[in-house]
């Protein structure tokens, strides 16, 4: 079964990152202590500039982690983090 993916408006409203003491959302190693797994969500990079929330750690392509007040379901969900389409241009569009 393929993941639900959630816009990150939907994402930050349904799950409520936390922020750390500094007020960044994306945590690196001890900022997870304390937190139970499910309300941990891995930001991935895939490759295609894009940022994905996806559920729990995870090793490859991770940047960072999000802590939420609310824990992930049972259900696989993935949440846009950041989408680049759009970033770069087309330098034939702007002539």
């Amino acid at each position: 079964m393929e993941a639900q993916l959630i816009p990150e408006d939907e994402f930050d409203s349904s799950y409520r990152p936390i922020p750390t003491e500094c007020g960044d959302l994306v945590r690196f190693g001890r900022d997870m202590e304390g937190f139970p797994v499910d309300q941990i969500w891995a930001i991935v990079e895939p490759g295609d500039g894009s940022l994905y929330a996806i559920l729990g750690y995870h090793f490859v392509n991770v940047i960072g982690y999000v802590v939420t007040e609310v824990p992930w379901p049972n259900e696989d969900i993935e949440a846009e983090w950041h989408v680049s389409e759009g970033d770069e241009e087309d330098p034939e569009q702007n002539g």
